[in-house]
C-alpha cells in the first residue's frame, strides 16, 4: 500500500508504491505534508531540533512551502502569530521536543485570544522514553489544552498502523486551525532518519491510537435571535457607537454608512478595523463632555481607553457585540452580548428607530471642543507628525506606547491598517510579531514599541536582518516601565524605582550593530523626521531610538 501525494500542479491524486521513505517518523511526517498541501496550507516556521529531523526534510522537500527559521522557539511563534494575523491564513510552527516546545505557549494564548489561526506542530520522545529520565524529554500532552481549538495526541510513528484513520485524524484538526491554533504532537522513534530508503510494508488494518480533543465548535449565526432585541432597547433612545478590535475584519464602510443613515453617533479606539474618516470621531478624550446616550452598541471589546471604560460602566443599556469566543463583559454591563460574525449582524442594525438627531448634536459638540493644539512635548510631536505621515502599515506596542497613540493618534489615511496584540496584551514578542507582519505584507511597516518590550524581545530583530524587511521600528526610550507611573506606589520612591520602573540605563544601538541595522537616535522632531524620509526612501531595516 503505497502513499497518497498530492500534486498541486497536476491537481490531482496520485499513488506511489516506493517514496524516498527513510524512517517511520519520516513516513508520518510526508502524511501530515501531505494533508496541509491538501488544504492549501503552505507557510510554515521551524526551529531546529535533532527529534523533528524527519518532519523539517518532509518540509524541505516539498518546494511548495514558504519556510522561515529562527533559533528562538519564543521569538518564532510571535512572528508566526504576525505572519498569519497578516494573512488570515494558518501558518504551520515546528519545533523539537522538551522546553522548545513551551516556548510557544505566550504566542499561542495570544493566538487564541483573537483567533489567530496558527498550527503548532511538535516533535516529541517516544512512550518508552518517557518518566524515565530521558534527556529533553517532558509531558508535552495537554500542554496548550486551555489555549487551542483542538488537540491530536499522535502514537509512536510506525509503519504497523493503518495510515488511513491517522489522515483522517490530521485532517479534522487542521480544519479547526481556522479558527485559532491547534496542536498536532508526534513522537518519534530512533531511527530519525536513516541512511538506505525503506520499502513500505502491507500495512496491517490496526486501529490507532490517536486522541482528538476538540475545545471550541463553530459557533451558529445567531444573528436572528439578536436582532428583535436591539430594537427594542434602541427605540426613540439617544444611540452611541463605539468601535473597538475584533477578532475578524469586517466591512467597515458599510457599518459606518448603516449607523450614521440610522442617527448613530461613531466613536472609535485606536485597534478598531474601521477605517480612518470623517464619519467616525477619535476623539475619545471627548467622551465625558458630549450628550451622555441611553445606549451604547460596542462593536468589538477589549477597550483600551479609561473613559471608554467609566461611560460604558455608567450606561445602564450597553449592546455589547463581538465575534470573540468567549465573553468580553468584564466591566458586567452589558444588557445584551452578542456572539457573533460583525457582518452577520449588520441586519440587526438597520430600522433602530432610535433619536435620529442624537448624532447630529454630537458631531457640533465635538467641533466646538475640539481645538487645534499646539503639541507640548516631543512625544506629542511624534503623534502629530506620524498622523500625518504613516503609510500602510502600523504595528504598536502594549503598556504605554498603544494608550498614548488610543489617546491623540488620528491619521489622515484612509488606507492605513492598525495591528497590535491585544488578546492578552503582553509586552513579550511584539517586535517578533511586527517584523512576521511584514514578512507576510511585504511593504513599509512601522512598529512603534516602548524600550521595556524592545529589550523583552531583542531576539525578534534578528527576522529584520535576516529577510531584509522593509520594517521601521520606533523605540519610545523612557529609561523603563513608565506605565507604572500612573500607580499610587510611584509616590514610594525607592519601591518604584527597584521593582516597578526598574531603569536599564541602556539604549539600541548595540542591539542595531548587532543585527547590523540601519540606527539613529532623536531627541527632537526634526532630527526624527529626517531619519524616518531616510526609511522611507531606502525601504531597508531600521530602528530610531526616541529619547523621551
Amino acid at each position: 500500500m503505497g502513499l497518497i501525494i498530492y500534486t498541486l500542479e497536476q491537481n490531482k491524486l496520485r499513488s506511489v508504491s516506493r517514496l524516498n521513505v527513510r524512517s517511520a517518523g519520516h513516513y508520518w511526517a510526508l502524511l501530515i505534508v501531505q494533508q496541509l498541501l491538501e488544504q492549501g496550507i503552505c507557510d510554515v516556521c521551524i526551529a531546529p531540533g535533532s527529534r523533528s529531523t524527519p518532519i523539517v526534510k518532509a518540509f524541505h522537500d516539498e518546494k511548495k512551502f514558504r519556510i522561515s527559521t529562527h533559533f528562538d522557539e519564543r521569538s518564532l511563534g510571535f512572528f508566526a502569530l504576525g505572519r498569519a494575523k497578516q494573512s488570515q491564513k494558518p501558518v504551520v510552527i515546528l519545533t523539537t521536543s522538551g522546553t522548545a516546545v513551551a516556548n510557544l505557549l505566550p504566542a499561542c494564548a495570544e493566538a487564541f485570544a483573537m483567533q489567530v489561526p496558527l498550527i503548532i506542530l511538535s516533535a516529541d520522545r517516544p512512550a518508552h522514553l518517557h518518566q524515565c529520565g530521558a534527556n529533553q524529554t517532558m509531558n508535552q500532552e495537554g500542554l496548550f489544552s486551555q489555549f487551542v481549538q483542538a488537540q491530536l495526541m499522535l502514537p509512536t510513528a510506525s509503519f504497523e498502523l493503518d495510515e488511513q484513520p491517522i489522515q483522517e485524524e490530521i485532517k479534522t484538526v487542521l480544519l479547526h486551525s481556522k479558527q485559532g491554533p491547534v496542536h498536532i504532537n508526534m513522537p518519534i522513534d530512533e531511527p530519525l532518519l536513516s541512511e538506505t530508503l525503506f520499502e513500505l510494508p502491507q500495512l496491517n488494518k490496526l486501529k490507532t491510537l490517536c486522541q482528538t480533543q476538540v475545545y471550541h465548535p463553530i459557533r451558529s449565526n445567531l444573528a436572528s435571535l439578536y436582532s428583535e432585541q436591539i430594537k427594542i432597547l434602541c427605540k426613540d433612545k439617544k444611540v452611541l457607537c463605539i468601535t473597538a478590535i475584533t477578532a475578524r475584519s469586517y466591512d467597515s464602510d458599510c457599518l459606518e454608512a448603516l449607523l450614521t443613515e440610522e442617527g448613530v453617533a461613531i466613536f472609535s479606539e485606536v485597534t478598531a478595523r474601521s477605517r480612518f474618516s470623517t464619519r467616525v470621531h477619535r476623539a475619545l478624550s471627548l467622551l465625558d463632555q458630549i450628550e451622555e446616550p441611553d445606549v451604547i452598541i460596542c462593536i468589538g471589546a477589549k477597550w483600551i481607553s479609561k473613559k471608554v471604560q467609566a461611560l460604558l460602566s455608567k450606561t445602564n443599556q450597553v449592546i455589547l457585540i463581538h465575534d470573540f469566543q468567549e465573553s468580553q463583559d468584564f466591566l458586567k454591563c452589558a444588557a445584551l452580548q452578542c456572539h457573533l460574525s460583525i457582518d452577520d449582524c449588520m441586519p440587526c442594525l438597520s430600522e433602530l428607530g432610535c433619536d435620529r438627531g442624537y448624532a447630529a448634536r454630537v458631531e457640533q459638540q465635538v467641533i466646538s471642543k475640539t481645538q487645534v493644539k499646539i503639541p507640548a512635548n516631543l512625544e506629542e510631536e511624534f503623534m502629530q507628525y506620524l498622523s500625518e505621515s504613516c503609510g500602510d502599515n502600523l504595528f504598536l506596542g502594549n503598556s504605554l506606547v498603544i494608550r498614548q497613540f488610543n489617546d491623540r493618534f488620528n491619521s489622515r489615511s484612509t488606507q492605513l491598517t492598525i495591528q497590535a496584540n491585544r488578546g492578552v496584551s503582553g509586552i513579550d514578542g511584539v517586535v517578533s510579531t511586527a517584523a512576521g507582519v511584514c514578512y507576510q505584507s511585504q511593504v513599509c511597516t512601522v512598529l512603534v514599541n516602548g524600550d521595556m518590550s524592545s529589550l523583552h524581545d531583542s531576539n525578534g530583530f534578528y527576522f529584520m536582518a535576516k529577510y531584509k524587511l522593509p520594517l521601521l521600528i520606533i523605540i519610545l526610550n523612557n529609561n523603563g516601565g513608565g506605565i507604572f507611573s500612573t500607580l499610587a506606589i510611584k509616590n514610594e520612591t525607592e519601591l518604584f524605582e527597584n521593582y516597578f520602573k526598574m531603569p536599564h540605563n541602556l539604549n539600541f544601538k548595540s542591539i542595531a550593530d548587532l543585527y547590523s541595522i540601519d540606527y539613529a537616535q532623536a531627541s527632537e522632531i526634526s532630527s526624527f523626521k529626517k531619519s524616518y524620509a531616510l526609511f522611507m526612501k531606502n525601504k531597508c531595516p531600521m530602528l530610531i531610538e526616541l529619547l523621551i
